[in-house]
Parts: C-alpha cells; sequence; structure tokens
C-alpha cells in the first residue's frame, strides 16, 4: 500500500491519469483510508482548476487588449 508521501508525489500524475493501473488503484485504496491525503488531492485539484480558468481568462483580456488596441490604430489611421 502506499503511504501519505508516496501518495503527495504522485498527486499531479494521479490528477492528470498518467499512472499505470497498479499505481492507481494503490492511490484509490490510499485516499479510501486517509482522509488528510483526500483532502489534499481535493486541494490540489481545486488549485489546478483555478490556475487554469485564470489562465483562460488572461488569454481573452490579452485579446481583448490587441483587439482595442487595433481599433485605436485603426482610428489613428483615418485622422487627418
Amino acid at each position: 500500500m502506499l503511504s501519505c508521501k508516496d501518495v503527495t508525489e504522485k498527486a499531479s500524475d494521479y490528477l492528470d491519469h498518467k499512472l499505470p493501473l497498479r499505481t492507481r488503484l494503490g492511490m484509490r485504496l490510499h485516499l479510501f483510508m486517509c482522509v488528510r491525503c483526500r483532502q489534499y488531492l481535493h486541494q490540489l485539484h481545486t488549485t489546478v482548476r483555478t490556475l487554469s480558468l485564470l489562465g483562460e481568462r488572461r488569454q481573452a483580456s490579452e485579446q481583448e487588449i490587441e483587439s482595442t488596441l487595433e481599433t485605436l490604430r485603426h482610428k489613428d489611421k483615418q485622422q487627418p
């Protein structure tokens, strides 16, 4: 059975579905019995999702800035 240290070291790969079957089963067994590791994995998952959403927002914001700059450049060229 995996230890808490093993779970924390493999948590990211577990969330990314990159672990072999035997290790995944060991993780699930450990998580079933260990509330602290379940909490850790939940917090890690929440952090990854939040950062992903912020990254998507930042990308959209950059696109909006670029679009605004292009509009301003276009207006600047039209003025005499």
